[in-house]
């Protein structure tokens, strides 16, 4: 709906809603939809361990900060449930209209994004005090048959996206 108020490319208007920045946001938030389903279903098809080796596999760093952030989330989750029963029992209100709970759960984020910017400091220490990156072991990737077809469709995915994207284009010429 941003696109359709804010697109210089608008030409033509439903009231003040731009058909051209309408069906450009659209299009975008399709791809968006699609790149979030095939990242779940490439994780409901592969087991956590592998997925974690596989980027250690790319590059070291990026395996281990994928396993951080994951085991890091349930303890985030956790915390948000505690501050919201504890900002609730000191009175906070969520409200009927939209701004009024925005405001609600903006109480509640700041101190988790804080507490979680420590945590990842805390982190970042133990990993340079235990020796981290000392010792660099290169991994063999195994790819099984449900990986070759999430990569097999990915890229059936991106081929169709540049050709609808160039037949766009061509077609404004």
């Amino acid at each position: 709906m941003i696109h359709s108020l804010v697109n210089p490319s608008n030409i033509h208007y439903v009231y003040i809603f731009g058909i051209e920045g309408f069906n450009y946001g659209l299009i975008t938030a399709l791809r968006l939809f699609n790149i979030a389903a095939l990242a779940q279903l490439f994780l409901l098809l592969n087991p956590l361990h592998e997925i974690i080796s596989a980027m250690s596999w790319i590059h070291p760093d990026l395996g281990i900060i994928l396993a951080l952030v994951l085991s890091t989330l349930p303890v985030m989750h956790q915390q948000m449930e505690i501050t919201l029963k504890v900002q609730t029992a000191r009175g906070l209100r969520h409200g009927r209209f939209p701004w009024q709970r925005l405001y609600a759960y903006l109480v509640i984020l700041i101190p988790i994004i804080v507490k979680a910017l420590v945590r990842g400091q805390v982190l970042a220490q133990l990993l340079h005090v235990r020796g981290y990156g000392l010792h660099i072991e290169k991994r063999n990737l195994m790819l099984g048959n449900s990986d070759k077809l999430v990569i097999f469709l990915s890229f059936g995915f991106l081929i169709a996206n540049l050709l609808l994207a160039n037949a766009s284009l061509l077609a404004g010429l």
